[in-house]
């Protein structure tokens, strides 16, 4: 957490050490090569600190990418793996500001194992921001994993609720402090809804005489609760409408709180 590395080795001649930040099934990039720290030559230990800078954002975009392939994910499906079809996920690293979009996904850039499935920017946010955003987009691509023609088909509103709610059950296995406000129609909170029955937070904007473009927040007090995020995807898994995934997750398991979800899944597509 303080950024510090170290490798202990002792050899006879200089050794050239170096940190490349992939494993088997992902690639962080820079360009169209993969982000490393290129080390000095030396017999003894390497001791480093990358705290700060492109490294410090290579490593919080590896640590993230590196839980959703590698540690617990509450038994949801993985992204695609590293195989003789498919290449290993690239992730490109843009070290730069982008005021419209933290992150995107998009499978056609996986054509021939040359493009990065995933570009995300703004080094400048925090690390907890970093690693929620890779998650989101690993989400994405786990989606599309589970099928390409439904991926495709998916409405935007499936896609993002999705995504948004693996960003929030994953993140915060890390950063226990992680929360997030959500927006009807697209970003939704309907995946936390379902798991938490707690309250969650929604941002809208709405238009006035003296407020043309205005801000709020809405807090929503939902009634549902005890899904599982395995369970959520089990019923996302061939859907790809917003009331099919409701009717999937309503027929598919027996839950106290079931006659909620009509309410809720209303709310979240809403004006």
């Amino acid at each position: 957490s303080s950024g510090n590395y170290s490798c202990n080795g002792r050899f006879r001649r200089k050794a050239n050490y170096s940190i490349k930040w992939k494993r088997y099934d992902f690639t962080v990039r820079k360009g169209h090569s993969t982000a490393g720290y290129n080390g000095p030559k030396k017999k003894g230990n390497w001791n480093l600190n990358i705290k700060g800078g492109r490294q410090e954002y290579y490593a919080t975009i590896f640590r993230a990418a590196h839980h959703y392939y590698y540690k617990n994910i509450k038994s949801l499906r993985k992204p695609p793996q590293n195989s003789f079809w498919h290449t290993k996920l690239k992730i490109r690293a843009n070290y730069e500001s982008n005021d419209d979009i933290n992150g995107n996904h998009n499978p056609a850039r996986r054509f021939l194992g040359i493009g990065s499935a995933i570009n995300i920017y703004n080094p400048d946010n925090s690390s907890k921001a970093i690693y929620a955003t890779v998650i989101h987009e690993m989400a994405h691509a786990s989606f599309w994993n589970m099928g390409t023609l439904n991926y495709h088909a998916a409405e935007n509103i499936v896609h993002e609720s999705w995504a948004s709610g693996v960003q929030w059950e994953l993140t915060r296995m890390v950063y226990t402090n992680y929360w997030r406000t959500y927006s009807r129609l697209r970003y939704t909170g309907v995946v936390q809804d379902m798991i938490d029955g707690e309250k969650t937070v929604t941002s809208y904007y709405y238009f006035t005489e003296d407020e043309p473009w205005a801000y709020a927040k809405k807090v929503y007090n939902d009634q549902i609760s005890g899904y599982t995020i395995r369970q959520i995807e089990d019923a996302l898994d061939g859907e790809s409408t917003w009331n099919g995934w409701r009717n999937n997750i309503k027929n598919s398991y027996n839950n106290e709180t079931e006659d909620k979800l009509h309410e809720t899944f209303t709310f979240w597509n809403m004006q």
